[in-house]
C-alpha cells in the first residue's frame, strides 16, 4: 500500500469500534466475537479483520485480499554516479517493476516516504513531496543499446 493511502486510511478511519492490534502480542485475549480489528506494519502495511457474531472455533476463515503495488522508482540514499554537465546525478533503484519508458524524457517529481534523523538522533519517517519538478529521466538512443 503506499504510504500515503496508509496515512490517510488511518487519520480519517471512521469505523466505530475498530480496535488496533499490535503484531507482537498475542490476541486471544483481545479478540471477541463481531470485534473489528485492524493490524499495521511499518507504516505502509495495513490487515483489517471483523470476527463474525456468529462464530465458532474450528469453523475456518473466509478472507478476502487486496495488494497495491506503486510503481516507483526509489532514490538510493547516497549516489556513487558523478556530477556530470552541472547536473547532479541520482542513483535509482527499480520498486515495484521496472524504470518504465513512460517516465523517459521528460520532468519528474520527488514524493514519498523518507527517514529523517533529528539534532537528538532520533529517526522518524516524513512524507514528502517536491512541488516542482525536480529531475529528468534521459533515455538512451534506442540504436544504441542493441
Amino acid at each position: 500500500m503506499p504510504r500515503s493511502s496508509y496515512v490517510i486510511w488511518i487519520k480519517n478511519r471512521n469505523i466505530p469500534n475498530l480496535l488496533q492490534l499490535s503484531e507482537r502480542k498475542n490476541w486471544n485475549s483481545e479478540l471477541q466475537k463481531g470485534g473489528k480489528y485492524f493490524v499495521s506494519r511499518n507504516g505502509s502495511s495495513l490487515i483489517a479483520f471483523t470476527i463474525g457474531g456468529g462464530y465458532k472455533s474450528g469453523n475456518g476463515v473466509a478472507m478476502i485480499a487486496g495488494h497495491v503495488d506503486a510503481l516507483t522508482a526509489r532514490l538510493k540514499p547516497v549516489s556513487n554516479k558523478r556530477t556530470a554537465a552541472g547536473y547532479v546525478q541520482l542513483g535509482v533503484a527499480p520498486y515495484a517493476g521496472a524504470l518504465n519508458p513512460t517516465w523517459w524524457d521528460r520532468d519528474l517529481g520527488v514524493g514519498g516516504r523518507v527517514l529523517v534523523k533529528d539534532s537528538t538522533g532520533k529517526i522518524t519517517t516524513k512524507l514528502v513531496k517536491l512541488g516542482w519538478p525536480s529531475t529528468f529521466y534521459i533515455s538512451f538512443y534506442e540504436p544504441l543499446l542493441t
